[in-house]
């Protein structure tokens, strides 16, 4: 049988045990759902459930058209404007960039005037003097690369609305979005969760001695 003074001294034990207990579970769940509030404005990406009101879409995803508005809003004319974006291009890593691309597109459209206006000519070319004509074409276009840089940067809010292109390039890619609004408030996100913890701790003190 068990000594009354060993059942006494572990219901004792026990009951200290509890109290104690009270601020570590007040602090684990203060953060837990603070820090599940914070999840909540991001995932599910897309709505989970049954619509429309059974269920549960992240408020950042839910709200893409708004919140890609309002960040363009911001980083486009505040903390960067296009004309300091645009001069950053030089024509000539533009140019090397676009190489294989752009001399794909050459090729093409010379054979194809090439068939169109003398096909006859073209097709007794030796394969040599084709490709030395490629390479000449795609040397003049390499040349006339900087006055066209140059316009763009000149007349680049006429030629491209940026700042309606990011807005759909986030609103199709959710997921980006998401990432972005994540790195973007990373530091301040971690401080709500520290904050959350420490107060989980004092309210659990105050519920112990309340108790």
């Amino acid at each position: 049988a068990m000594d009354p003074n060993d059942d006494r001294r572990w219901s004792k034990w026990l009951e200290k045990f509890k109290f104690a207990s009270i601020p570590v579970v007040s602090v684990c769940f203060t953060w837990w759902h603070v820090w599940l509030g914070i999840q909540m404005c991001w995932y599910p990406i897309e709505f989970v459930g049954i619509k429309p009101c059974f269920g549960w879409q992240g408020i950042v995803p839910r709200r893409a058209n708004i919140m890609a508005e309002r960040s363009c809003d911001l980083m486009i004319g505040n903390l960067i404007t296009i004309e300091e974006v645009i001069d950053r291009v030089e024509p000539e890593d533009f140019f090397r960039r676009l190489g294989p691309t752009l001399g794909e597109c050459c090729a093409a459209v010379l054979e194809k005037l090439a068939l169109k206006h003398c096909p006859q000519v073209w097709s007794m070319l030796p394969e040599p003097v084709k490709v030395e004509l490629r390479e000449k074409i795609l040397e003049q276009s390499q040349q006339m690369f900087r006055p066209i840089i140059g316009d763009l940067k000149a007349n680049v809010n006429q030629i491209f609305n940026i700042k309606q292109m990011a807005v759909d390039a986030l609103i199709e890619d959710k997921p980006l979005l998401v990432k972005m609004f994540q790195e973007i408030g990373r530091k301040e996100f971690t401080f709500v969760l520290h904050v959350a913890a420490v107060m989980g701790f004092f309210l659990g003190i105050v519920q112990m001695l309340l108790w």
